[in-house]
């Protein structure tokens, strides 16, 4: 950056101040603008074409700012080969850039960075940095290379941007396949064989037991409250659970190998098998299931990730705007039930497959959180600005 030129950004942006015809917003040929994503930068638009606001009119290839949320990433740049004009509310800014200083590109992926982003809160009015106004933003100085080495630079950060999304493809197929085996190990660990018979979970467990309506409190004031938000990964981490006030707590009080039951909402189906734990009862809407001598904890918790359990689940929960699945639905799930022994390998052998299994998933979490850091520590490196 040593050869790169301070440039005020009044030098290569004009600010478009053109409105755009009330007809064609009416009948849709000029789409509106709806927001601009922090992540991506890129713009969407309305379906719906009525409007009241004051609008203002933008062309192909110009750099649109949202005046509210432009420093935390939401500057986009129109596609230049858009065939027609686009629009926004005066709650945006837009500006056209000369092309014989400037390349659009560059500009865009320059203001996108996370040092761009810090420069702007600078020059923003302390008491109100959710309004970026053209006089904010064109007496900001930036560094700028030549015309030439800005689209070199362009060329280099779009390799590197398909080089993600290819990263980003093979680390969804890797999730998919990991998926797929983790269902073809399930189905052929439990898979009924001689000596296996088919029991309902009324059969094999005491009645389902619904939890303790209570409000959640930070203070010690009675036991604490297990809620499906505190089960995450298949663990709790106890220290955070809130206490509720429970005079009478006996009855929904937790004990190893109780097996909970998420019954509502997106997790419906999520099942949880209650290790050592403090005293602690369990909040309303998860079910408790509590096994008999016919089969072990573990193993019917195996079951419970098992895709014979989820199709179950699924069939039971069909055509429900809010999913869910009561404790009369649940007592009557199928479970292929093996031997004794055959139980405890077969749990055994899934609970160390399981843990690997983990072990991928906390991976997979830090390869797409370490690919999301990627480029924006890219951009910071190359746009970095010496102050």
């Amino acid at each position: 950056m040593a050869q790169w030129q301070k440039v005020q950004l009044s030098e290569v942006l004009i600010e478009r101040k053109e409105t755009p015809d009330p007809v064609a917003l009416e009948t849709g040929e000029i789409p509106i603008v709806s927001k601009i994503g922090f992540n991506t930068g890129q713009l969407a638009f309305r379906n719906s074409t009525a409007t009241k606001s004051k609008m203002m009119q933008f062309q192909p290839g110009d750099l649109v700012f949202s005046s509210i949320a432009a420093a935390n990433g939401a500057i986009a740049l129109y596609p230049t080969d858009a065939q027609k004009p686009g629009s926004a509310t005066t709650s945006y800014t837009a500006y056209s850039v000369d092309l014989e200083r400037a390349d659009s590109t560059f500009l865009w992926w320059l203001f996108r960075s996370a040092t761009f982003q810090h420069l702007l809160y600078r020059v923003m009015p302390s008491g109100n940095r959710t309004q970026l106004k053209p006089k904010h933003l064109l007496p900001v100085s930036v560094s700028f290379p030549s015309l030439s080495e800005q689209r070199r630079i362009v060329a280099q950060i779009n390799h590197v941007v398909t080089k993600i999304d290819e990263a980003r493809v093979l680390r969804e197929q890797a999730a998919s396949e990991l998926a797929a085996l983790v269902n073809s190990v399930y189905r052929d660990a439990l898979e009924p064989s001689e000596g296996w018979t088919i029991k309902s979970v009324s059969e094999l467990c005491e009645k389902p037991q619904y939890g303790y309506t209570a409000s959640a409190a930070s203070e010690p004031i009675g036991p604490r409250l297990l809620r499906i938000t505190d089960i995450q990964d298949n663990q709790v981490n106890w220290e955070t659970v809130p206490y509720c006030d429970c005079p009478t707590p006996e009855k929904f009080l937790l004990h190893k190998d109780d097996i909970l039951f998420a019954r509502t909402g997106a997790t419906t189906g999520k099942s949880f098998l209650v290790a050592e734990c403090p005293t602690a009862v369990f909040a309303s809407y998860l079910i408790r299931l509590r096994v008999r001598e016919q089969v072990s904890p573990q193993y019917l918790y195996a079951f419970l990730q098992s895709p014979s359990y989820w199709e179950q689940i699924s069939a039971n929960t069909i055509g429900s705007a809010q999913p869910n699945c009561n404790g009369r639905k649940l007592a009557t799930l199928q479970v292929p039930v093996a031997p004794p022994e055959e139980q405890r390998r077969i749990a055994a052998y899934l609970n160390q497959f399981q843990e690997k299994v983990s072990q991928i998933k906390a991976l997979q979490v830090r390869t797409t959180e370490e690919l999301d850091q990627l480029l924006p520590s890219i951009l910071d490196k190359i746009f970095r600005q010496d102050g």
